[in-house]
């Protein structure tokens, strides 16, 4: 089911290419541009310090897509990438799917992120078959809870003290969405 959506127009500016080695170089590039913006709430942040280390993620993205456990998309607007959403685990047996998201800052305030992440969660629950997406994300991340709250997810609990990010216990919000 998901070598047929390789690729997903969320809009006519905006669009999903499924992650592949090919994407390495503008997603090491993004990251580097907005590694600050970057590592106040994702943890790999820090250990990216090579293109190498993009492809050993890719490499393994590509793994689980072939083995239908993940599915990860570059965000491409017009023809810049802008950042990377998709269902980071899959769980087929339950129907379950967490999504997670990231932007570089230029991009931010604009929207972009919930359409991408109202396409996923669409694509999640009539290409997928899911019954449920979660979006997990820092109780401080206000941005990326406005776009949970914004596709009609509800937060459901607070995990605390699920991470350690920049030497520092984060808890997580767990928003939840079901058909």
């Amino acid at each position: 089911m998901l070598s047929e959506h390789r690729r997903i127009d969320v809009d006519a500016e905006l669009r999903l290419e499924a992650l592949e080695l090919g994407h390495a170089p503008a997603i090491f590039d993004c990251v580097g541009q907005n590694r600050e913006h970057l590592r106040r709430w994702l943890l790999w942040v820090d250990k990216t310090e090579s293109q190498s280390d993009i492809e050993i993620f890719l490499s393994s993205e590509v793994e689980k897509w072939l083995d239908g456990t993940a599915a990860g998309y570059a965000i491409f607007c017009n023809t810049q990438l802008c950042g990377v959403a998709g269902f980071n685990q899959l769980d087929r047996n339950n129907a379950v799917g967490e999504i997670g998201y990231w932007l570089a800052e230029s991009y931010t305030g604009q929207g972009i992120m919930t359409c991408v992440a109202n396409t996923l969660c669409d694509y999640g629950f009539k290409q997928l078959g899911l019954k449920r997406i979660e979006i997990r994300c820092a109780t401080g991340n206000n941005a990326s809870r406005r776009v949970a709250e914004r596709v009609g997810s509800e937060l459901e609990r607070i995990e605390e003290a699920a991470v350690v990010l920049n030497g520092e216990y984060v808890d997580h919000a767990v928003y939840a969405l079901e058909r």
